[in-house]
């Protein structure tokens, strides 16, 4: 089933005649980048049907159904290179069923710093729709099944919770991200063991996460304190005027009027305004996948 699911989300959708009652407009290239179905709605237009995109190169960017103004139906995306990035169907704006990613995770899983690249795939999963409670085991599942992925998407294994099912395989040679949304009742309780251990897994490293950046910010903040300091004592330093002495009653924090009228005038400031404390953006923790690839 799973197979044929996929067969039909395979076939791209091509530019076909608009619903009855709506007009097409627009033009794609050369002419222009984009025509949609639209149709009448309070004499304001409405999309209403095929919506299709396409990059200034020529290439098909988006190609997608609309139901009054609402993402309804098949989807496709493709990178400005004619790449397929996503497939797969809405339902009044919420996508529904199986969707596929091509190249989502290599942009995510590979930031040379590990817990950017944990915290990058929570939120496109926490995006896609997962509550928040499954989003630690999912990606987890994720990480694992990317490191060691099968090359058939029907036999790939899937990881459920009441939000969503994901899978990791390998179509055509391109890694693919397969999320079931609202998976159906029966799929839900299996892998209950496999769960738990991802769920815990998870959490422990994102506790470590949040230890590391509270240590960090901490040496920051303890940073930035020390050269609040030093800019206190730079503006109560006196000023030097030109004879070598320092002045009696101007500093490097404040006016210049008047200062080192008896001395030559002034020379400056003989100390350097402390330089700000750059925060360190260092990875925060190495990113396992690099280094299984090293």
């Amino acid at each position: 089933m799973l197979n044929l699911i996929f067969l039909l989300l395979l076939s791209s959708p091509s530019m076909q005649r608009c619903p009855e009652g709506t007009t097409a407009t627009g033009y794609g290239p050369p002419q222009d980048l984009a025509w949609r179905c639209v149709k009448l709605t309070d004499n304001a237009p409405t999309t209403h049907g095929w919506s299709v995109e396409f990059w200034p190169n020529g290439n098909k960017k988006s190609a997608c159904e609309y139901y009054e103004g609402e993402l309804h139906g098949k989807c496709s995306r493709w990178s400005d290179q004619g790449n397929l990035v996503s497939r797969g169907h809405y339902n009044r704006g919420a996508p529904i069923g199986y969707w596929w990613f091509w190249g989502l995770l290599e942009d995510i899983l590979f930031d040379p710093d590990g817990a950017k690249a944990t915290l990058q795939l929570d939120e496109t999963l926490r995006k896609f729709g997962a509550i928040p409670n499954d989003v630690p085991a999912l990606a987890e599942f994720i990480v694992e099944r990317y490191a060691d992925p099968l090359s058939d998407i029907r036999q790939a294994p899937q990881l459920c919770t009441s939000s969503a099912c994901v899978s990791v395989a390998t179509i055509n040679s391109q890694v693919v991200l397969a999320i079931q949304f609202e998976p159906p009742k029966e799929k839900l309780g299996t892998g209950e063991d496999e769960l738990i251990r991802l769920a815990k897994q998870g959490k422990k490293r994102r506790q470590k996460i949040s230890q590391l950046k509270k240590r960090r910010d901490q040496k920051h903040q303890k940073a930035l304190k020390k050269h609040k300091q030093r800019v206190r004592s730079w503006e109560y330093t006196s000023l030097l005027c030109n004879d070598g002495t320092r002045s009696p009653s101007c500093v490097c924090g404040g006016g210049t009027r008047g200062c080192c009228s008896h001395h030559g005038g002034i020379n400056g400031c003989p100390r350097d305004y402390p330089d700000e404390p750059e925060r360190d953006t260092s990875p925060l923790m190495p990113n396992p996948l690099i280094s299984a690839e090293n």
